[in-house]
């Protein structure tokens, strides 16, 4: 199976709460994997991390916060599906980056605010920090048939 290295995640906040995604990274693929077909997927998680104040209610593991998305054409129409399909056509290392853009209230993982007495009576309220990561997934596509129609009365 071939193996993804250096995936690094980048996020660049934009004009009316809106923030850039970018995951890149490379798959390198072997000359027996050269003629496969593949699906990437990616996902941003948030971290639990031990600083965090977690609810009672979250659910154990990190949370995932978003799935990128691909359009894929269809008899129906074009679609969204959750992974890019393509062919490795040769071996050796294949780059790969996908940017999206999001709303920045999409990664708030740690929702709240953080309190700190402030000097004289005025507290200082901020929003607690977000701990994010990318996780790239390669799969090799499974292939299906459909035989033909058969009617009557069984």
């Amino acid at each position: 199976m071939p193996e993804i290295v250096d995936v690094s995640l980048l996020i660049q906040r934009k004009p009316d709460y809106q923030v850039e995604i970018t995951v890149q990274g490379v798959i390198n693929f072997s000359a027996n994997e050269v003629v496969e077909t593949y699906e990437l997927s990616i996902e941003l998680r948030g971290e639990d991390g031990n600083l965090d104040n977690i609810p009672t209610n979250d659910p154990p593991g990190d949370e995932k916060l978003y799935q990128f998305e691909w359009e894929a054409a269809t008899i129906w129409g074009t679609i969204y599906v959750p992974y890019l399909q393509f062919t490795a056509l040769d071996a050796g290392p294949r780059k790969f980056s996908e940017t999206r853009s999001l709303p920045s209230s999409l990664l708030n993982e740690d929702e709240g605010l953080m309190f700190y007495p402030g000097i004289g009576i005025k507290p200082i309220f901020w929003s607690k920090r977000d701990e994010l990561y990318a996780v790239a997934t390669l799969k090799q596509a499974l292939s299906s048939g459909t035989s033909n129609i058969v009617k009557g009365y069984f």
